[in-house]
């Protein structure tokens, strides 16, 4: 669509909460205009008020996620439990003790785990005739619900989720009766919102499978009040990256009409480059542009800019290992790993010249893998909260990915354009084995002939990995998961093979699951003489996404049977004479090449019969 000059403008998705290479298609494809979502700075929600057995009480706002069929409305005070479920958790994530009575009773739950869904099931089995689950971040979001699900459901911010069970604490150690809510239909206000102009929680992390920068643009999408059905209450505050990206789309609109001349490429040049990049207030750093792509959109400096800048990202996706001998301040450092881009700056106002000067300001560098190196749903940053350092500022500069350039500024006539080279170290000063995504942003400023000065602030985020990308695994560890392995016909992992016996009557499964993004994916079955035979069953993926824990989607597979199939695409079947046989898992590693064999990641299966 992008080729044939359509803007095609995409929502990143709503996976944050499942951490990073959760970015979702269509947005990561080429050239389109990919969004994440940032808080609103007000929020205008249903009121609900909160009443703690000293008698203090506080106003609150909730999220009606299940609205249409069962509104969060209580016109008289009703009692708040925090109640643990079977595992003495507040994650409602299992059943309740058959002690546990709800019946007449609103359920707190945090947020965390299991869907959502799932809480409120557990919480509705158990009596409950609503159910408030207050967030694991800073924040709120709109809570997406099964049909099944036919009590209130309303989200709530961690900091009342914290009040309420501290009120709860309060009393007699019940926990009820003593805190209550009251929730009246109609009840509206507008709050100033703790987490307003930061990244949502809910937006999905990049980056592409190739590495690309992905959102490439943020904009607002957390708590924001808009119309809704009339038999819905006509206006609702909902939260996704679906809110975001129709405000890209009306800047979009807004730019081709004052810019009818820019191309498809031109326009997301100018969205991209006139963002403003996001400040991390836990780090003092940038937010990563894997998590906010350029910054928050800002129209008015997209329409009246004057520059083209390309490329408008950089992806660092290989780089060089060893000195850098052109810039002599970084002979000293010896052998690092870094990468040179060239950057055009083109000035398109044909009247006047500018004088453009170029800086550099590292954003967090971010990791999918917690210190002990176990997946982490929330990804780890450094500079962190807790950092041993005195303050953020105060980290090395050795780990902070440095920039330098051999021209700082450049004078560009009118209707002219020039070429910044830059060098990009990557932070030598951490662990590659910490598997680091470091990123930033190249920072311009204009100023124009006869003009004041400065006139322009322009930016190009950079990003890529703090290693040999290429050599990581794209299967999750057996030492974490016990997988890959081979399952029984109800996924349950098969202790010892060699009594697995593959018929007519028999099946059995091949799971696995995938840490990293990868092209292709093929699961084949091979003789006692280790010869291919054929594909499995759902032998063959392409472009296969993180297998993501939160969703539920945290197995992939294919199926075993005394059939296969000797094409890709499963037409062609043949039957599996009788013998012994493995099965053999393929996992194209990151940037590969899926025709050579040494690209891949290679799990053999245990030795299984086929009847």
């Amino acid at each position: 669509m992008t080729q044939k000059g359509v803007v095609v403008v995409a929502a990143i998705g709503n996976d944050g909460s499942n951490g990073m290479f959760t970015a979702g298609s269509p947005a990561v494809g080429r050239g389109v205009i990919s969004v994440g979502s940032v808080d609103n700075w007000n929020i205008t929600g249903q009121v609900a008020n909160i009443t703690l057995p000293s008698g203090a009480y506080r106003s609150v706002y909730v999220e009606d996620s299940n609205a249409d069929k069962a509104p969060f409305v209580f016109e008289s005070d009703i009692p708040i439990v925090a109640p643990l479920d079977a595992t003495g958790s507040l994650l409602g994530c299992s059943e309740y003790p058959t002690f546990v009575n709800l019946t007449g009773r609103i359920a707190l739950i945090k947020r965390g785990t299991c869907t959502f869904t799932v809480k409120v099931r557990f919480a509705q089995s158990a009596g409950a005739i609503g159910v408030l689950i207050y967030n694991n971040a800073n924040g709120i979001m709109n809570a997406a619900l099964d049909p099944a699900v036919n009590i209130p459901v309303a989200m709530l911010t961690a900091d009342d989720g914290a009040f309420i069970i501290n009120g709860i604490l309060q009393g007699n150690g019940s926990g009820i009766g003593v805190v209550t809510i009251k929730s009246r239909k109609g009840a509206v206000s507008t709050f100033a919102a703790f987490t307003g102009g930061q990244m949502s929680s809910f937006s999905s992390f990049g980056p592409s499978p190739e590495l690309d920068i992905d959102p490439v643009i943020s904009a607002p999408g957390g708590s924001i009040w808009s119309t809704f059905p009339l038999s819905m209450g006509k206006y609702a505050s909902l939260s996704g990256t679906s809110m975001a990206t129709p405000y890209v789309s009306g800047t979009v609109a807004l730019l081709k009409q004052a810019r009818p001349n820019f191309s498809v490429n031109d326009i997301r040049k100018a969205l991209m480059t006139s963002a403003k990049p996001l400040k991390d207030d836990n780090t003092g750093k940038l937010v990563h542009p894997y998590s906010s792509g350029s910054g928050l959109v800002n129209v008015y400096d997209a329409i009246m800019s004057r520059v083209l800048i390309s490329p408008p990202t950089l992806t660092i996706n290989d780089t060089n290992w060893g000195p850098v001998k052109d810039i002599p301040q970084l002979q000293s450092l010896g052998s690092v790993r870094w990468a040179v881009r060239s950057i055009n700056v083109n000035n398109t106002d044909c009247t006047r010249g500018m004088l453009i000067s170029l800086e550099s300001t590292a954003a967090n560098s971010i990791s999918m893998y917690s210190a002990n190196g176990t997946l982490s749903l929330t990804p780890r940053t450094w500079p962190a909260e807790n950092t041993t350092v005195a303050t953020a500022a105060a980290a090395s500069s050795s780990t902070l990915p440095q920039v330098f350039t051999q021209t700082k500024s450049q004078y560009i006539p009118a209707g002219q354009s020039r070429n910044f080279i830059v060098y990009i170290v990557a932070p030598y000063g951490l662990q590659e084995s910490d598997r680091w995504f470091y990123g930033g942003f190249l920072n311009f400023t204009l100023k124009w002939n006869q003009e004041p000065a400065p006139s322009g602030n322009y930016v190009v985020p950079y990003a890529g990995f703090n290693g040999n990308y290429r050599a990581l695994d794209v299967m999750t560890s057996s030492a974490q998961s016990g997988l890959p392995a081979l399952a029984d016909a109800n996924l349950s992992i098969i202790a010892d093979s060699s009594q697995l016996v593959i018929s007519k009557n028999t099946t059995a499964w091949l799971v696995y699951s995938i840490d990293v993004p990868t092209r292709v994916i093929s699961a084949t079955m091979l003789d006692n003489k280790n010869k291919t035979r054929g594909y499995l069953a759902y032998g063959y993926q392409e472009y296969n996404i993180r297998n993501l824990p939160n969703s539920g989607d945290s197995l992939s597979g294919a199926i075993i049977t005394n059939k296969i199939y000797k094409d890709k695409e499963a037409t062609v079947e043949i039957d599996v004479p009788q013998g012994k046989y493995h099965a053999r898992l393929m996992a194209l590693r990151p940037l590969g090449n899926p025709r050579n064999t040494c690209d891949y990641q290679i799990w053999d299966s245990p030795v299984f019969s086929v009847l």
